[in-house]
C-alpha cells in the first residue's frame, strides 16, 4: 500500500506525532542513497530517512547531506497484548518515508527496523510475535522497500552501544582517531557505555566485552557493554520494588511508600502493563535506596567498567541530556552542553529536599566542583521545583539514580566533565546514523 497524501513545501503530520516539515521528494540522483531506520525504542518509536551523497576517495566515503526524523508514542512493547496495533502506530512514520523517497527509489531504498530494551525486556513469544507482525506488513508495502536479512528485528544492547559510538564520532571525525570519544546512552530501558580502548590493562580484564567491528571501511575494536533492566524506566521499577509494597492488590496493580518522593506526594504511574501507585515517605534517604538498586547490578556484583573510560572524553545522550535539560544545566536553546558528575548530585540534593537554603547549597557546592554552585542558578530551581516536580515527579529519583550510576557504578569523579548533546550538526543522536552506514556497508 502506497499512502495518498497531498505533497506541499510545508506538510504537518498531526497522527500522534510532533511537528515535522516535510520536502518534496527527491529527484532521482544516483550519487545520492538513501536508508531509513526505524529506532524502536521502549518509551517510543522514531524514525530517521538519512539522504547521503557518496564520497570519491574510498568506497566506504559516505557524506551525510540531510535527516528526516520524526517519532510517535509508546514504544512497540506497548501493543504486547496487541501486535497488529503496533503496525498502526508506524502508519504515521512511513508517511514521512513515503513523501521523502520518490517511488522509483524505494527499490533500492534500505530499511532498517530494530527493537531495544523494550522488546528485549518482554516474554520472547510476545517479542516474536511484534517482529513478526511488523515485519509481515512492511514487507507488504508497495512499492516495496529493500530488506536485508533481518532487517526487523531485535537489536542486541551492544550493537545499539557501538551504532551510537559510531555515530557520534563520525559527526566529530574521530572514528579513526586516538582521541575518540567515550558514549553514555541512557535509553528507557537498558543503558550502554562504549570506548575504543588504547589500554592493554582494558583487553586483559575486560576482554569478554571487546568487540570487532568492521565499521567504515577498516577494522574497530570497541568496548561495548549494555546493562540491561538499568535505563532510566526500568531503574524507576528497579528503585521502587526495593521497597516492600505496602498492599498488593494484584499482577497490575502495586502500591509504595517511598522515600524519592515528599510526604504528601500521590502519584500513579503505569509502566509495562503494571499501574504503581506511589505515596511519599520522609521516614528513608532516596540516596540509599537508589543506590542499594545499583549494587544489585551485574548479578549482585555492582556495576563494573574499565577505569580507563574515566580518562577519555565522553559524550553522555538520551536522558542524560533531557534531565540535565529539565533543571535547567544546560540552556534549552543549545543542544550541546556541558555539566559534571558533581552536577548531578547537587541537582538531586536540592530538588529532594525541596527546602534548601543558600546555606546548605554553599554547603552541598563545598563537596563537589560543580558547575551547579551558580547561585543564580540554585535561586532558579528554587524558585521552578514545585512546578518542576508536577511535570516529573519522578525528577528526584530519576537525578538520584544518573548521579548513582555515574559516580558509584562507574566510578566517575565528581569533577569528571561530560558533555551533554542531543544533536550534532542539526543531526538527531542515537543508534540510527551508526545503523544506516553499517546498512548501506552491508
Amino acid at each position: 500500500q502506497d499512502f495518498n497524501l497531498f505533497i506541499s513545501n510545508k506538510h504537518n503530520i498531526n497522527d500522534c506525532t510532533q511537528h515535522v516539515t516535510i520536502i518534496e521528494p527527491i529527484k532521482v540522483n544516483k550519487s545520492r542513497r538513501h536508508a531509513i531506520v526505524f529506532d524502536a525504542g521502549s518509551t517510543g518509536t522514531r524514525i530517521h530517512v538519512f539522504e547521503f551523497s557518496e564520497g570519491h576517495s574510498l568506497p566506504s566515503d559516505l557524506l551525510l547531506e540531510t535527516e528526516h526524523f520524526n517519532q510517535v508514542k509508546p514504544g512497540l512493547s506497548s501493543y504486547n497484548a496487541k501486535p497488529y496495533q503496533a503496525v498502526l502506530s508506524l502508519i504515521p512514520l512511513l508517511k514521512v518515508a513515503n513523501l521523502v523517497i520518490p517511488k522509483q527509489e524505494r527499490h533500492q531504498t534500505p530499511i532498517l527496523l530494530k527493537a531495544t530494551a523494550g522488546l528485549r525486556l518482554l516474554k520472547m513469544h510476545e517479542a516474536n510475535s511484534i517482529i513478526t507482525t511488523v515485519d509481515d506488513f512492511l514487507r507488504r508495502l508497495q512499492p516495496s522497500y529493500k530488506f536485508e536479512e533481518n532487517a526487523i528485528s531485535i537489536l542486541d544492547g551492544e550493537s545499539e552501544g557501538i551504532y551510537a559510538w559510531l555515530t557520534i564520532n563520525f559527526l566529530l571525525n574521530t572514528v579513526d582517531s586516538r582521541k575518540s570519544s567515550a558514549v553514555l546512552d541512557l535509553g528507557g530501558g537498558s543503558t550502554q557505555v562504549t570506548f575504543a580502548p588504547l589500554k592493554n590493562e582494558t583487553f586483559v580484564y575486560f576482554g569478554d566485552r571487546i568487540s570487532s567491528r568492521f565499521l567504515l571501511g577498516s577494522q574497530k575494536q570497541l568496548y561495548a557493554k549494555s546493562y540491561l533492566g538499568f535505563g532510566l524506566m526500568s531503574a524507576r521499577k528497579g528503585i521502587l520494588n526495593t521497597i516492600d509494597a505496602k498492599n498488593d492488590y494484584s499482577n497490575d496493580r502495586m502500591s509504595f511508600a517511598h522515600p524519592c518522593f515528599k510526604n504528601g506526594t500521590n502519584v500513579v504511574w503505569r509502566f509495562e502493563n503494571v499501574d504503581y501507585e506511589i505515596n511519599g515517605d520522609d521516614n528513608g534517604n532516596c540516596f540509599d535506596v537508589v543506590r542499594k538498586f545499583v549494587d544489585l547490578g551485574e548479578n549482585f556484583n555492582g556495576i563494573n567498567s574499565p577505569s580507563e573510560v574515566k580518562e577519555r572524553t565522553v559524550y553522555a545522550i538520551s536522558y542524560y541530556f533531557d534531565r540535565a535539560l529539565d533543571i535547567g544545566l544546560i540552556d534549552e536553546k543549545q543542544s550541546v552542553g556541558s555539566v559534571s558528575v558533581g552536577d548531578y548530585y547537587i541537582a538531586a540534593r536540592v530538588i529532594c529536599q525541596q527546602r534548601v537554603d543558600e546555606t546548605e547549597f554553599e554547603q552541598f557546592c563545598s563537596e563537589v566542583n560543580a558547575i551547579t554552585c551558580d547561585k543564580n542558578w540554585f535561586r532558579n530551581v528554587r524558585n521552578r521545583i514545585q512546578t518542576i516536580i508536577v511535570q516529573n515527579p519522578f525528577i528526584c529519583m530519576d537525578l538520584s539514580y544518573i548521579w548513582t550510576f555515574l559516580q558509584i557504578g562507574l566510578k566517575f569523579d565528581f569533577d569528571k566533565k561530560i558533555i551533554l548533546v542531543n544533536k550534532i550538526d542539526n543531526v538527531a543522536i542515537s543508534w540510527a546514523l551508526g545503523a544506516a552506514f553499517s546498512l548501506l556497508h552491508s
